[in-house]
């Protein structure tokens, strides 16, 4: 029994350890995106909807997993029967054909309102209007402007800026102290009435009283009751919440600019009372801030006020950690969900990443309240958080430290390194101290007090549950903790650890030089040797093989190191030969898909570039027919058209829609790296670019295109510099454009890609060079007339040489006339799309020239010319070398046909002499052994 008892302990101890200190990597929690800028939160039926600007649509069960309804403003969007004819007097004001952020809500007669607003863009021109629908997802009706901004001062006499009312107000607009009439979010306070906030930038945030029976706001407010900002100042996108735990209100904004340099970032200000005044931790009134008289986007003036709860950051990955590092690219304008039955807030926002350009997402954080009311949101995105209710013992460990600071730009605050002692001191990269109690926190660093709470989170760095809390100090920034690995490593492990995680990308295929690292973090260092030096370099420079040959093999060895412990990781390098360099692919349509430079047929895709099915038809093009792509259908090219970090499209576009995110050239070597032509642009951007997924870049022209209209867009990159042009003309130069294609099977297609909507329009004369950038001139010639022709330089020299041969009768007739017939062939057509017909003809007219040089005229057929010159050499000679005479002013060689023949005749006479010579030798030792 003794023994029983002593087991069950066992298993029980062991039990609770596991539990209490899981030591392995849990299964990574899976999360579905979607893009929606400036995202409003509405839940219906238990599903969450967020609308944003482009009138794009997305809704979700959980809070984590989304699902894209609609993405862009168009006539067949779902939110409205035909928004373009629904909402024209609003999209002709404000001469744009998008809109920006709405918000909706559900009033007391159970319909949905849609507070919807355009604006110019590069102005506070601008209307805010409302529409209604029996259900969400529309479709919506229109019933009006309520407001406008931007008016001139001429324009301002006739163009009311209140049209909800009988009063035109105001007498003359003014940005600076007017509204820019955007960013709408309705909600109502706790006594029942009725609120829009709105603003963005321009003269500042207002707020306006709303009627709840038809949700246009009462008479006489004119804009309404100013909250802050002013002079152009970097705020907008306001969302007021009542918070029943605080009994306050809270205004969420977002300051700085919305793109990935803008530093968008969350900041929130606090008041008693639905129409302020508001005040930020720091205790600053918000209706004094905005910039100085005479100042425009002044943000050193905003950036001390508000109180900042999320901005760009990057909690970065530790050595051992199975996650990447994690952070947010101008992270803002965002929107609030509180669940009525359990009090919990979440803060739903869009985000850019690091490294991924304009690239954005939906993104929810758990908020909470730290002890003195102030909202913080959790470090890590939703997914089942909880507030833990925490011991000295289970907070005491290491951690990464994020300190946001108050500045506007577009540097992002990078995590550090601490520990918390369990005396509660603070150690490493800062230093100060902590203390905790139930579920909030407190820590004290450089004579700040950070109060907070104590969380339990999905931590995506360590693929595991972890310690997170999340705090606010009374210089309005926030503080992040999150718990990392509590182990220290030696130094063997360490080097071990950098050797596992040393990643130099596909060896087995290897197209463009290496990138090898030499600096392995944790103070180790790392070399690299390489076992053959033509093949790659011990700096990672490979040397490809010619076009034609067969790959070639070398091992690099990597050494990483840190004082005496030590490791090596070797690599298997095969290097890819030289592909074709030149056009290697051209799509005329003239009724057909075919490629004209090798013959092969492409094929016709659906609405994403896997899918079968679609349809493609021809029109007049440019020249001749042109290929008719419907909005649900595109081309799938072949694969492997490029190779390398060298490459060129040229193509004809008639757009007859422009959407965001469609592309109308689209290569990749994988679904995550990529290259997308795209004609109207990303996001707010309508201007068409060259996009680049993975290693991030947004290459863009400046210039929008037209409707109907015909435009030829070309493109070059060389080994990362970037050139566009249109309508042959150059109009941007970028370097730094990443490696996409490093592979000899990347895929390509026309009119659609992996995700988005395809294109609709005219396409034409589509040309794709592979390890070849176009000429300025080039371009300019395909613009005109469509041709190109590889530089024949070397071949041109060739067909000069073997052209001298001709006339030279030290060649027999018959090889000469072979001679002329090939030259006469390249001649015929000699004009080349790529080197590998270059090639062809330049080894074609070099064997016909060596086998020319192989057979020489008979020796006994010597004409008299050619007699009488030996003789004048021999008796011109005078010492030099035989045959060598001046003829206009050029040196020639002579055959040496008489020196040669007296030459054999004497060398035949020797081997006479020897052979009579031996024969009698031979003979007398006959006789001398008989």
């Amino acid at each position: 029994m003794k023994k029983i008892g002593v087991l069950l302990i066992m298993m029980f101890t062991v039990v609770l350890l596991s539990l209490s200190y899981p030591t392995q990597a849990q299964s990574p929690q899976t999360f579905s995106n979607a893009s929606v800028h400036d995202p409003s939160v509405i839940e219906v039926d238990g599903e969450y909807y967020v609308f944003g600007s482009h009138l794009a649509l997305a809704k979700s069960s959980d809070l984590k997993n989304w699902t894209q309804l609609e993405d862009r403003v168009h006539s067949s969007n779902r939110l409205f029967d035909d928004v373009t004819e629904e909402l024209s007097e609003a999209l002709e004001y404000a001469e744009t054909d998008t809109l920006w952020a709405p918000d909706v809500i559900e009033l007391e007669d159970g319909r949905f309102y849609m507070y919807y607003n355009a604006c110019e863009g590069s102005s506070p021109r601008s209307v805010l209007g409302i529409a209604v629908s029996d259900n969400v997802d529309g479709p919506y009706e229109d019933l009006g402007i309520i407001l406008r901004s931007g008016m001139t001062p001429e324009e301002s006499i006739s163009i009311d800026g209140t049209p909800y009312d009988d009063i035109h107000y105001p007498e003359i607009y003014d940005a600076t102290i007017h509204p820019n009439v955007v960013d709408p979010h309705v909600f109502f306070d706790k006594e029942g009435k009725l609120w829009m906030v709105y603003g963005s930038y321009s003269g500042g945030i207002f707020i306006l009283e709303l009627d709840p029976q038809s949700g246009k706001p009462f008479a006489n407010q004119g804009y309404g009751t100013k909250l802050l900002g002013g002079n152009h100042s970097r705020i907008e996108a306001p969302y007021i919440v009542y918070s029943d735990e605080t009994d306050a209100y809270y205004l969420y904004l977002s300051y700085g600019g919305l793109d990935a340099d803008g530093g968008y970032n969350v900041r929130v200000a606090k008041s008693a009372n639905p129409d302020g005044p508001y005040y930020d931790i720091q205790g600053n009134d918000m209706r004094t801030v905005k910039g100085e008289d005479g100042s425009f986007f002044q943000d050193e003036a905003i950036a001390p006020t508000g109180s900042k709860i999320i901005g760009n950051h990057i909690l970065t990955s530790s050595l051992g950690e199975p996650g990447n590092s994690v952070g947010y690219v101008s992270p803002g304008h965002n929107s609030v969900y509180v669940d009525e039955t359990t009090g919990n807030q979440f803060l739903i926002f869009h985000s850019r990443f690091p490294n991924q350009g304009e690239l954005h997402q939906v993104r929810v954080h758990s908020l909470y309240m730290n002890e003195d009311g102030w909202p913080i949101a959790a470090p890590f995105r939703y997914h089942e958080d909880r507030v833990m209710e925490a011991s000295v013992e289970e907070i005491t460990g290491s951690y990464k430290l994020l300190l946001y600071s108050s500045e506007i730009n577009n540097e992002l605050d990078e995590s550090i390194s601490v520990r918390l002692e369990s005396d509660g001191s603070i150690v490493g990269d800062v230093s100060g101290s902590w203390t905790v109690n139930g579920q909030y926190i407190q820590l004290e660093i450089a004579e700040e007090t950070y109060k907070g709470v104590v969380l339990q989170q999905w931590n995506p760095i360590a693929e595991k549950d972890s310690i997170t809390f999340s705090s606010i100090a009374s210089n309005g920034l926030s503080l992040w903790g999150v718990e990392t690995e509590d182990r220290i490593l030696s130094d063997q492990e360490i080097v071990e650890r950098i050797a596992d995680d040393i990643d130099i990308g596909n060896t087995n295929e290897v197209l463009n030089d290496l990138s090898l690292p030499t600096d392995g973090g944790e103070g180790t260092s790392i070399s690299w040797s390489s076992s053959n030096q033509e093949v790659v370099t011990d700096t990672g420079k490979i040397n490809r093989p010619p076009f034609g040959s067969d790959p070639t093999h070398a091992i690099l060895t990597a050494t990483i190191q840190k004082g005496d412990a030590i490791t090596e990781k070797t690599f298997d390098i095969y290097v890819i030969p030289e592909t074709v360099k030149g056009l290697v692919a051209k799509y005329s349509f003239e009724n057909n898909l075919l490629n004209q430079v090798n013959g092969e047929e492409a094929t016709i895709t659906g609405e994403l570039i896997n899918d079968e099915g679609g349809s493609i038809s021809f029109e007049e093009g440019r020249r001749g027919k042109a290929a008719k792509f419907d909005g649900s259908s595109g081309v799938r090219l072949q694969d492997g058209l490029i190779s390398g970090n060298t490459f060129s499209i040229a193509l004809w576009l008639q757009p007859e829609e422009l959407t965001s995110f469609t592309t109308s050239f689209f290569g990749s070597e994988s679904p995550d790296n990529w290259i997308s032509l795209v004609p109207a642009g990303i996001m707010e951007r309508n201007d068409w670019m060259l996009w680049s997924g993975e290693n991030w870049f947004d290459g863009y022209s400046n210039i929008e295109l037209s409707l109907e209209e015909w435009y030829h867009i070309a493109l070059a990159v060389d080994n990362g510099a970037l050139s566009l042009y249109m309508n042959g003309e150059l109009i941007e130069e970028y370097d730094g454009f990443p490696t996409v294609f490093q592979t000899t099977n990347g895929i390509f297609s026309l009119g659609v890609n992996y995700w988005d909507i395809p294109y609709k329009g005219l396409m034409d004369e589509v040309m794709v060079f592979n390890n070849y950038a176009l000429t300025d001139d080039e371009v300019e010639e395909i613009y005109h007339t469509g041709n190109f022709s590889l530089d024949s330089t070397i071949l041109d020299n060739l067909l000069d040489e073997a052209k001298q041969y001709l006339e030279d009768n030290r060649f027999t007739e018959e090889s000469r006339k072979n001679l002329r017939d090939i030259i006469l062939d390249i001649e015929s057509d000699q004009s080349y799309l790529n080197n590998e017909e270059l090639e062809a003809d330049v080894s074609k007219i070099k064997e016909a020239i060596e086998n020319l040089k192989k057979v020489h005229v008979d020796d006994s057929i010597i004409t008299d010319n050619d007699n009488q010159k030996n003789e004048q050499v021999n008796s011109n000679n005078d010492g030099e070398t035989e045959g060598d005479i001046e003829s206009e002013g050029n040196t020639h060689t002579l055959p040496k046909t008489s020196t040669n023949m007296f030459s054999v005749l004497f060398i035949g006479l020797l081997i006479l002499a020897s052979g009579f010579t031996i024969f009698h030798i031979a003979k007398k030792k006959k006789n001398f052994k008989m």
